[in-house]
């Protein structure tokens, strides 16, 4: 017995007197791959992973808080283990760098659900952004009914990058980065890397897009053509304020209706983004409401006849310098939504056969 304690004495004094052994390796996570693999030889002895980010390659990771975000969202790898910002990196260890792959992003926000939550039509697509054609009745982003707004159907409805371009990266799935109202249909525009959201983000803002819409109006306005340019009121902390608006309009068409008298096909051109900036100008500028606009067209006999078929509002047109290349320019357009023409034709033989 005592020759087993002592045997037993020398085990563990070896075992406290041997090297530390490293932590056995992370096996490459599912859904990144490796884009970069760095040389070690050039650092000075032993550095903390940021700041051999920083060395290695000042131009991904000019600043210390790029390379610590890239630590700690597990972008690094250490001789084949997810690196901390605490670790030493000395001449000699194996620094990679590691990419979130952009079909496992997509296929990952997909996983919440095997089933679309309704159909998406693409009208434009590339490796930075796509204009999707959102339907009439599903609202821009969630309103409390779960999953059935466009920024949950366009992972399903769009291609993740093939590419992308050193200093972006590709966003977990694509963002819709404006909005339209919940009854209006029409063109989206959808960022998928973080570079064309902050971009498309900044265009709108500055007013840098071209937007069209087409509407059909109850009744007929005074002018073929002109500009609006009336504030609209625009709740700020709770607080009501009036904010100026401008609307460019055009009229396309005229019919004649039993119920209305006439019916005007118009495109509206936006010139700033208020909520509902062009229901209100044509409700109570033109007073021409649109059709099917339960809040604006005044709620007599023959404007709720028409709200049967929804809002006759739809963004037709976009267009913008791309975000992402340098000097495309963007153009997008759809054609008419067929109620539209279906509502005029209709509208325009009753009043033909039965005036």
């Amino acid at each position: 017995m005592l020759l087993a304690l002592r045997l037993g004495a020398l085990g563990a004094l070896a075992a406290a007197l041997a090297p530390p052994q490293a932590p056995p390796a992370t096996p490459l996570r599912r859904g990144f791959e490796v884009v970069a693999t760095f040389d070690t030889s050039t650092l000075d002895g032993a550095t903390r992973a940021p700041l051999a980010l920083q060395v290695l390659d000042p131009r991904r990771f000019p600043t210390p808080s790029k390379a610590k975000r890239a630590c700690r969202r597990a972008e690094v790898a250490l001789n084949g283990r997810t690196a901390r910002c605490g670790d030493d990196v000395n001449v000699g260890d194996v620094l990679e760098l590691r990419a979130r792959t952009c079909v496992e992003s997509y296929l990952q926000a997909r996983f919440r659900s095997a089933k679309a939550p309704f159909e998406l039509k693409v009208a434009y697509e590339d490796d930075y952004l796509a204009v999707v054609v959102k339907p009439s009745g599903r609202p821009t982003h969630s309103e409390g009914q779960g999953r059935m707004n466009l920024r949950s159907a366009v992972p399903f409805a769009l291609r993740p990058p093939a590419r992308v371009d050193d200093g972006d990266r590709a966003l977990s799935r694509p963002q819709p980065v404006h909005r339209l109202d919940k009854a209006t249909s029409g063109l989206v525009l959808c960022a998928k890397t973080k570079n064309a959201a902050v971009e498309c983000s900044r265009m709108f803002a500055e007013r840098r897009v071209k937007k069209r819409y087409a509407a059909v109006l109850l009744g007929e306005p005074a002018t073929p053509r002109g500009v609006i340019d009336a504030p609209i009121p625009v709740a700020v902390n709770g607080v009501s304020t009036l904010r100026s608006a401008r609307t460019v309009y055009t009229v396309e068409r005229v019919v004649r209706s039993l119920k209305m008298d006439h019916l005007t096909l118009v495109h509206f051109a936006p010139r700033t983004g208020r909520t509902h900036q062009l229901r209100r100008h044509a409700a109570d500028v033109l007073r021409c409401p649109i059709v099917g606009d339960a809040l604006y067209d005044g709620g007599g006999a023959a404007a709720m006849q028409f709200r049967r078929r929804g809002l006759f509002l739809c963004a037709r047109y976009l267009e913008l310098d791309h975000p992402c290349v340098p000097g495309e320019r963007l153009r997008v357009e759809i054609p008419l939504p067929a109620k539209f023409d279906d509502l005029l034709a209709r509208e325009s033989d009753r009043f033909e056969r039965l005036a």
